[in-house]
């Protein structure tokens, strides 16, 4: 699974914990061996109706009775081996009592007949709702623990067991699910798709997609490949995942383990709480992924694509066991993308990725609140954050370069051989990796994916010392620095296994060091060193990569004056590095950045804009002397680019630059291919003409352009309030709150804590239990907002 933005998008833990076994966790008495499953959708009513046969085998003799996980399914009939057995339902569980006890090991079939009018599981997007899509859409997602409330089955992850479906759906719909098409059967109005999977699979997994879908090949992959994307959409389709099938073939041959399924597909669905999820050979990615070519190379999809690729392998193939050991799904598919862009745009490209990966990875962690394997949270969703996706992908990187590249690829493809198509805690990765490599790695695991905390690293000087401070408990791990001795690295390491390391430097004492200068290790050094600025772009010019680079200026650019940023900028050949050195520029240096608007590379031109508009909305207008020069240069881009991405940051920013609201009225009423012009006239005139904003929102909400405006909206409503004694704002937040949508539902519950009336609480309340963890936790959220609590 991929977050859109992982490391802010959940507080991180809950007020209080529990451990995630006890969450309607019963105990495990049986293997899961085949779920065999039927299910017809009803769009007008929101309903499924289906039967699943769940094949498993007791782990102890005298089984009198098996449970599933049901959330708030209607069970109409259960049958073992075709006898009609006695059951009970409560607690979001099924107990089936056996007709006879059943030995350790036998193999049972029971037949589970049911319907649902699901709050969670299964949603039903219509087309009103799809944008840009214009067909209605049904889908599902099982993560965490959700596939219980379309199939009554085991709904946990440590169990493996094989998928066939049967999916019935209107004629012209396409249904995709796991594992290869057996067939389609016409049916009158009806079409049923067949799909079989046979290597088990956890059955969080477990999904299907259906509508009214294009099927694009992406052709050149040793198995097929394909992209669906609703009607109409094809071409942004292609823009966001034509490629995949050269990503397939990476991954195969760097792991030395090829794809091991029948086909690999995605398809885009809209109103998704998530960017993708990993559903094993047909990953569910968000529509919003989805961009016309004509808005590359600022906007790109490859790493949503490559990460939920890599889920493939690591997570599917491979499965944690439970959920504490999640980063061994989420951490490994936030490492793998980093060499394909590595593959595909050169080291330099991979050196800064990984220093994004280390700085999501530390700076999520920082402060001790929870190791990377960690139970202690209140549901399952509150571990996927920062800590498990670059803080995972981090101690990988740092593991790899422990071992040497060549060695730990070898023990990747071992540990993939050992336990394929099993069950995995972070134990048996440690133990597989060592044994691979003979290292022992014990170590490396309890330092850093047991312990809460990361290490620190001040470095000072103290006479003729080289002062290196870590205070953190637990810590013993090798560490290079380098000094720059007249215009050559010395280059040594040291171990950090104390508070204070203390290094005589002797003759080359006051020369500048770098501690990590090749940026192998996650921890941020901080420098406490009297560097002067031509010290500083001494080491910059010299660094050992752009990843170092990339730290200094973080580390030491509030050293240096305007024009000498400006002058590094001008010798920077790297167009990633420029962009970190603008993004540090001020007023003073107006016209530099007005100059970079003229690259030819997107991605600095859009970059300069941004920074453009920082330094705009922090002056006074008319003090900027070139101001009718960005002014033109702006407009130019606004009224001509082809680019959607850029127009929408150049008329931001000349909207800044004018105050002219006849910009806005012209956003408002273009069109592009995420309605982002809309949702930014919105933006401003509720900073500044909010009663105007007001009725705007609410002519929206009557008669919405789009989806993503209706939301943008709604997201508007809560702090505009009603003036006087209107109510009909606080009305339309109340009405959408009750909605079966996703987004635009949150985005309301969410605007009526902004809102502050405590009248919604009523509505609020019954909402604290919805199926969907989103919702429960947001309607908690903005109960305690508006000053109240949540009733049972």
């Amino acid at each position: 699974m991929f977050l859109k933005k992982p490391f802010a998008a959940f507080s991180l833990l809950a007020a209080f914990s529990c451990a995630i076994a006890e969450i309607h966790h019963f105990p495990k008495t049986y293997d899961l061996v085949d779920v065999n499953w039927r299910i017809s959708i009803d769009e007008p009513t929101r309903t499924i109706t289906g039967d699943v046969i769940n094949t498993i085998r007791p782990l102890e003799g005298n089984t009198t009775s098996v449970t599933f996980d049901a959330g708030r399914l209607d069970i109409s009939r259960v049958t073992v081996d075709g006898k009609s057995a006695e059951f009970t339902t409560g607690n979001e569980l099924l107990v089936v009592n056996l007709p006879s006890p059943a030995a350790k090991g036998q193999t049972l079939k029971i037949e589970t007949f049911y319907s649902a009018q699901p709050q969670a599981g299964v949603y039903f997007i219509p087309a009103k709702r799809a944008f840009p899509a214009h067909t209605s859409v049904v889908y599902t997602q099982g993560e965490m623990i959700d596939t219980r409330y379309w199939i009554p089955t085991y709904d946990w992850p440590d169990n493996k067991a094989t998928f066939e479906s049967y999916i019935e759906v209107p004629k012209g719909y396409y249904a995709l699910s796991n594992g290869k098409l057996i067939g389609v059967q016409h049916n009158g109005d009806k079409d049923v798709y067949h799909w079989k999977l046979d290597q088990p699979s956890s059955t969080y997994l477990l999904s299907f997609v259906a509508g009214k879908y294009f099927e694009g090949q992406d052709a050149g992959a040793d198995i097929p490949t394909y992209y669906y994307v609703p009607e109409g959409l094809g071409e942004m389709g292609e823009a966001a995942f034509g490629g995949t099938s050269k990503i397939v073939d990476f991954y195969g041959k760097i792991l030395d383990f090829k794809y091991p399924y029948a086909k690999f597909s995605q398809a885009a669905v809209p109103d998704y709480m998530f960017g993708g999820m990993e559903n094993v050979t047909c990953v569910t990615q968000t529509i919003t992924a989805l961009y016309p070519h004509r808005t590359e190379p600022v906007t790109d999809s490859t790493g949503l694509v490559a990460h939920e690729l890599a889920h493939q392998w690591f997570g599917d193939t491979l499965t944690c066991v439970d959920w504490k050991n999640a980063w061994l799904n989420e951490g490994f598919a936030s490492f793998m993308p980093v060499f394909w862009t590595r593959e595909k745009s050169g080291e330099e490209a991979f050196d800064l990725e990984r220093l994004d990966v280390f700085n999501g990875g530390y700076f999520s962690q920082a402060g001790g609140q929870r190791a990377v394997v960690w139970d202690q949270v209140e549901e399952p969703i509150d571990l996927f954050d920062g800590v498990l996706y670059p803080g995972g992908a981090s101690r990988l990187f740092m593991l790899m370069y422990k071992l040497g590249e060549k060695p730990f690829w070898k023990g990747m493809h071992d540990y993939l051989e050992q336990y394929q198509y099993q069950n995995v805690d972070t134990d048996k990765f440690i133990e597989a990796m060592s044994k691979s490599s003979g290292v022992d790695l014990k170590p490396f695991e309890e330092q850093w994916l047991l312990n809460k905390q990361v290490p620190s690293l001040t470095l000072s000087m103290e006479g003729a010392n080289l002062l290196i401070k870590q205070p953190a408990r637990g810590f013993d791990f090798p560490l290079d620095y380098w000094i720059w001795n007249d215009n050559v690295w010395v280059k040594k390491s040291i171990e950090i296994n104390s508070i204070e390391t203390r290094i005589d430097m002797g003759a080359l004492a006051g020369k500048p060091v770098l501690l990590d200068p090749e940026v192998h290790c996650m921890v941020p050094p901080t420098y406490k060193m009297d560097y002067s600025a031509d010290t500083w772009m001494a080491l910059y010019r010299n660094a050992p990569n752009a990843a170092e680079k990339q730290r200094i200026v973080q580390a030491g650019f509030g050293s240096l004056s305007s024009s000498q940023k400006v002058a590094l900028a001008k010798e920077e050949k790297s167009f990633r590095l420029l962009n970190e050195i603008l993004d540090t520029l001020g007023g003073d240096q107006i016209d530099f950045i007005f100059s970079e608007t003229l690259s030819a590379e997107p991605r600095v031109v859009d970059q300069a804009i941004q920074v453009l508009q920082r330094v705009i909305e922090a002056s006074k207008v008319g003090e900027m002397a070139n101001q009718a020069s960005i002014q033109t240069r702006l407009t130019d881009i606004w009224k001509k680019s082809a680019n959607d991405r850029l127009r929408s940051d150049a008329l931001q920013a000349l909207v800044a630059l004018t105050k002219d609201e006849k910009l806005v009225n012209e956003a408002w009423n273009t069109d592009s291919y995420n309605d982002g012009f809309r949702t930014f006239a919105i933006r401003w005139w509720k900073q500044n003409k909010p009663d105007a904003a007001r009725e705007t929102c609410l002519d929206v909400m009557e008669n919405p352009p789009s989806e993503a405006v209706r939301v943008a909206a709604i997201r508007a409503l809560g702090g505009l309030k009603d003036k006087g004694s209107d109510d009909r704002v606080f009305n339309w937040l109340i009405k959408v709150a009750n909605e079966s949508s996703f987004g635009a539902k949150t985005a309301a519950i969410n605007a009526l804590a902004d809102y502050g009336n405590p009248a919604a609480i009523k509505t609020l309340n019954p909402m604290t239990h919805n199926s969907l963890h989103f919702i429960r936790r947001s309607a908690q959220s903005a109960i305690t907002r508006l000053g109240g609590k949540a009733q049972n």
